[in-house]
Order: C-alpha cells, then structure tokens, then sequence
C-alpha cells in the first residue's frame, strides 16, 4: 500500500513532512497489526478445522495442529 501511485501522489502534494511522516508511520503500525491479526485468524482456522474432526470421529485419537 505504501508504493501504490495514489499514496506516492499525496506524499508529494503535501509540504508538511513531519504530519506527512507521522502518518506514514502510522500506516506501517496499522499494516503490521493486519499481518498479525491475520496470522491470529489462520491459527483459529486451524484449531477450528481440528476440533471439528473432533466432533466428527471423537473416537479416533488425534494430535493438535503445531503452533
């Protein structure tokens, strides 16, 4: 998102660098969390896809999904 052409073009139409700066660091904050949320939300797909086999077949031993 940071190299997207519309992005680029507010970052060169705005004089004041340091607002500029801080939401340009803002941005990455935000996009970090998104990478880890969605690493969060993978790691409960997982666990949900396990104890659905679970429920499925609760007599056949099964292993966790490694973390």
């Amino acid at each position: 998102m940071l190299d997207s052409p519309a992005f680029k073009r507010v970052l060169e139409a705005r004089q004041d660098t340091s607002k500029m700066d801080a939401l340009v660091n803002r941005l990455q904050t935000l996009e970090d969390e998104m990478a880890t949320l969605e690493r969060g939300v993978e790691g409960l797909r997982e666990e949900n896809k396990f104890l659905q086999r679970m429920l499925e077949n609760p007599d056949r031993p099964r292993t966790p999904p490694k973390a």
